[in-house]
């Protein structure tokens, strides 16, 4: 039976902003590409500051550091998801499972939409990134569950498959809508 969803943030619960950038500037360069995804691991996790981050990211793209921080930081919630999520917390646990750098979520969310979460697992926090087993493991730690027991939602199917060697059932987000839905089948399916 189900008792938990987990969802990423970037990409489902709120617009991603690094992804669009990284591939408009970096797409052609391989290198410069592979630097870029491992400089941001190393943000996500903790290891390096925004700023360094921001000015190693200009250096490579050669975009200012102001325009890398006002693009990555076009992030928009989703408020077709959020209004989903109220439906699900009389039922199940909610928790946001992100590679995200410190910080960010007051600068996105309001207090509102952050209180129907009940548990961050954030990489910045925990050390722990996706697809890493342990970001996967210690969600599951904190909500109090087990694998059979979670549903995860992103947006790569990367995240989607460390989350499947975890032992979770999963969603790949396209939209709200088809998002909604297969939850639901899910969920159905998991109370029957």
């Amino acid at each position: 039976m189900i008792k938990a969803v987990i969802f990423d943030c970037f990409g489902v619960l709120a617009s991603e902003g690094w992804i669009p950038f990284r591939d408009e500037h970096l797409a052609d360069e391989p290198a410069k590409l592979q630097q870029a995804n491992d400089l941001m691991r190393e943000l996500a996790t903790g290891r390096i500051a925004d700023d360094t981050f921001l000015t190693a990211i200009a250096s490579l793209t050669n975009v200012s550091p102001e325009a890398v921080r006002e693009q990555m930081n076009a992030n928009v919630p989703d408020e077709a998801v959020f209004d989903y999520i109220q439906t699900l917390k009389p039922r199940y646990k909610v928790a946001m499972l992100s590679n995200v750098g410190q910080n960010r979520l007051a600068e996105i969310f309001t207090p509102e939409q952050l209180s129907l979460i009940d548990v961050f697992a954030l990489s910045s926090e925990t050390g722990y990134a996706k697809p890493d087993r342990e970001a996967y493991l210690h969600v599951m730690k904190r909500l109090g569950v087990e694998p059979e027991e979670c549903v995860f939602v992103d947006d790569q199917p990367r995240y989607l498959d460390g989350a499947q060697a975890a032992g979770m059932q999963t969603v790949l987000f396209q939209t709200a809508g088809l998002c909604v839905r297969e939850l639901e089948s899910i969920l159905s399916r998991s109370e029957a």
